[in-house]
């Protein structure tokens, strides 16, 4: 970085994982543990995403399961992956819902649009029942906002209980759990 880390220190975390000069300015932290699986630089704006989430859907959004309860939990848990030799960095997602013995679960990826301001992020994701999606949103402020841009539904899932026609819904979550990066 040729004298430039002081300007760049408070931007990343690099540094305080990883010392670029050999003059030892940078010193690593003996008490820090490595992650298995390390955050993608390019995936930084997403670094509070990371872990376990829990909620507890209101009335009426059961989306994007079919569950035949008004009401249902789910817990959310999104992972580093392993970074691919060819295309983005992506999060793993996996989603699992629950009432009572009905279970349903997603499984996807997160990735962001490089070089874009305010972030733009991308889901996809299919789940054991069949529904396979692309959302597609921004994030501003540590709040992520998605419009579903693409669903595809299977056959024997059942329609009649699908918010179809749903581009847009909230949903809260608690975190429960960090990811050690």
């Amino acid at each position: 970085m040729e004298d430039k880390c002081h300007a760049v220190i408070t931007q990343t975390n690099f540094f305080d994982v990883n010392c670029a000069l050999s003059c030892n300015l940078c010193t690593q932290d003996p008490t820090y543990t490595l992650p298995e699986i390390p955050l993608p630089p390019a995936l930084e704006p997403l670094q509070f995403i990371l872990g376990r989430w829990y909620s507890q859907a209101a009335k009426g959004y059961r989306f994007p399961t079919d569950l035949y309860e008004n009401e249902y939990e789910e817990i959310l848990d999104i992972a580093p992956s392993n970074v691919p030799m060819f295309g983005p960095p992506s999060l793993n997602l996996t989603s699992t819902s629950w009432i009572n013995d009905d279970i349903r679960v997603t499984h996807g990826f997160i990735t962001l649009k490089p070089n874009a301001f305010p972030p733009e992020v991308a889901i996809l994701s299919t789940s054991n029942e069949g529904l396979n999606m692309i959302e597609l949103g921004i994030l501003k402020q540590h709040v992520l906002t998605l419009n579903v841009s693409y669903m595809q539904v299977h056959p024997t899932m059942d329609n009649s209980i699908l918010p179809l026609g749903v581009s847009q819904f909230k949903k809260m979550f608690k975190k429960m759990q960090d990811y050690l990066i």
